[in-house]
């Protein structure tokens, strides 16, 4: 296993983060148990984000609580209950009673205190929202990874199927390797077709065959009792073809033109490209 890539991969961020699927804390608790470096790399990530945590960490000041305890308690208290004499007549008074200066004082302490401790909640809620966003920005990341891994896992796991489609075909005891090679006005080009002469099945393999200028295409050919046959046109940037059912068992020749994309009926030998016959 390639753990430098697995690494990369961002998998083991979005474990310590906490948004990874069940499959994928499954699959990170085992390899870190198999694999010592990704054991360490995840070591690292989560001390690393529990660093930044606690430097981002605010504390109130020394001696708050104690202050406002202090502020508390020095404000006097009005003994509100008095035994009222009843009169026969009694007026409606209002007597308004001025606050004492040291309980002003007190009271405007206590509210900075408050404003103090407001600003302090504040900023630290605006540096959990700035964590956040960091925090989804690093999650946007990992998802960016992750899909850019499954799309060159998907790749990878297309080309493998390839391979081994090719290697069953080419070893099976009724396939023919036939070579087809550069004519005299492309000698470097060479292709190899694998045929099948019972199943009727081919499978063409790009060896070095010049990548075709725009509008042109690449066609197969067979050539069957000296008449051409088309066997269809080639992606421009095949390595390996899929196999193809061709529909002739008695041939002597295949061959390969470069013609307008798309293909034509019959074959310009002008732009013939590579030329091999078979061994019956």
């Amino acid at each position: 296993m390639d753990t430098k890539e697995y690494i990369a991969s961002g998998i083991l961020e979005s474990y310590v983060m906490g948004t990874a699927s069940e499959q994928e804390q499954r699959e990170v608790h085992c390899l870190s148990s198999i694999y010592p470096e990704i054991k360490e790399e995840l070591n690292r990530i989560q001390q690393t984000l529990e660093d930044y945590v606690q430097s981002i960490a605010v504390s109130p000041p020394a001696g708050t609580k104690e202050a406002i305890m202090a502020k508390i308690k020095g404000v006097p208290q009005e003994k509100v209950l008095k035994k009222v004499e009843e009169q026969p007549k009694v007026e409606k008074v209002t007597k308004v009673v001025q606050m004492p200066t040291y309980a002003k004082l007190s009271l405007v302490a206590s509210i900075a205190i408050v404003i103090g401790v407001s600003a302090m909640f504040v900023m630290k809620s605006q540096e959990n929202e700035k964590l956040s966003n960091e925090v989804l920005a690093l999650t946007s990341q990992n998802e960016q990874k992750q899909n850019e891994y499954l799309a060159s896992l998907e790749s990878l796991e297309k080309e493998v199927a390839e391979t081994k489609a090719l290697q069953e075909f080419v070893l099976n005891p009724g396939t023919e390797e036939v070579v087809l090679g550069g004519t005299e006005t492309h000698p470097e080009a060479k292709v190899r077709v694998y045929w099948h002469k019972e199943t009727q099945a081919v499978i063409v393999k790009n060896d070095a065959l010049p990548t075709p200028t725009e509008g042109k295409q690449y066609q197969l050919w067979a050539l069957a009792d000296g008449v051409p046959v088309d066997l269809g046109v080639l992606d421009k940037d095949f390595a390996i073809t899929p196999t193809r059912k061709i529909g002739v068992s008695e041939l002597q020749t295949f061959a390969i033109t470069l013609e307008d994309e798309g293909g034509k009926p019959t074959p310009d030998l002008t732009q013939l490209y590579v030329i091999g016959n078979v061994k019956g």
